[in-house]
């Protein structure tokens, strides 16, 4: 009987999760699993921070049409390793504006999402969503990690604010000052204020991934990553150490 009751308390303090459709369109890799029930969540922006397109379009312009940006792969299973769920969150306006179909948009975050895998087994994305429309789910409001929360709560999970954070590249607009007072240069920044909605820290890819010292700002075609690579096989010095805690509890708007 001891035996047995230890068997079942393993159980219960390893919460599996199955792949299912869950609210919209986010879904959940089947391979994610947490002895906790507070998850740890690294929310990721798309274009410009994990990948851009072959063609040179802004976004995805088709199933296929993504390059990953260096390091990436590499960052994010160094964060599965640290217990962290994996989520990308993408602004897709393309979609309402016309310019490709909701299936397109949807198809290459997938696609982005199993490049990142294939580069590196030990990677793995565990939740996708994307906002087509003007509403509560496009950042910077936060109806996608809205719908995180949803999701976990229906496995008695929640998510855990002082350990989650934002990796983006909208983060300081014309107009924008920056923290050091230079001036914004970027066409958005509704990554960065996503984050401010949460109250999580927020990160520009250029550090997190460790492209910065090497004079990235952004990436924003496919001919930069390549030169790249091609003159710095090897990365900046990243942020590490834990991330910080907010000054107070996440808090959700939509």
């Amino acid at each position: 009987m001891k035996t047995l009751s230890i068997i079942l308390s393993l159980i219960v303090s390893t919460t599996a999760l199955s792949q299912e459709v869950l609210y919209r369109r986010t879904w959940l890799a089947k391979n994610f699993s947490t002895k906790n029930r507070l998850v740890k969540v690294a929310f990721f922006d798309a274009d410009s921070t994990l990948r851009v397109s072959l063609s040179g379009s802004v976004s995805a312009n088709g199933d296929k049409d993504v390059m990953l940006l260096p390091f990436v792969s590499r960052r994010i299973a160094e964060l599965n390793e640290k217990g962290y769920l994996i989520m990308i969150v993408s602004n897709q306006g393309g979609v309402a504006k016309g310019l490709l179909p909701i299936e397109t948009a949807d198809k290459a975050l997938k696609y982005t999402a199993d490049l990142i895998k294939v580069e590196n087994a030990a990677a793995t994305i565990h939740f996708i969503d994307f906002a087509e429309q003007e509403d509560s789910f496009r950042k910077p409001l936060t109806g996608m990690a809205v719908n995180l929360s949803l999701a976990l709560a229906k496995k008695n999970l929640k998510i855990d604010w002082t350990q989650s954070f934002m990796v983006g590249d909208s983060a300081y607009k014309k107009g924008d000052l920056r923290p050091d007072g230079q001036p914004g240069t970027h066409f958005s920044n509704s990554d960065r204020l996503f984050a401010e909605n949460l109250n999580i820290p927020f990160y520009e890819p250029n550090k997190f991934f460790g492209w910065k010292c090497h004079g990235i700002d952004v990436f924003d075609k496919a001919e930069q990553v390549t030169n790249y690579l091609r003159e710095n096989p090897d990365r900046c010095e990243v942020l590490a150490g834990p991330i910080k805690k907010p000054s107070h509890e996440g808090r959700l708007m939509n």
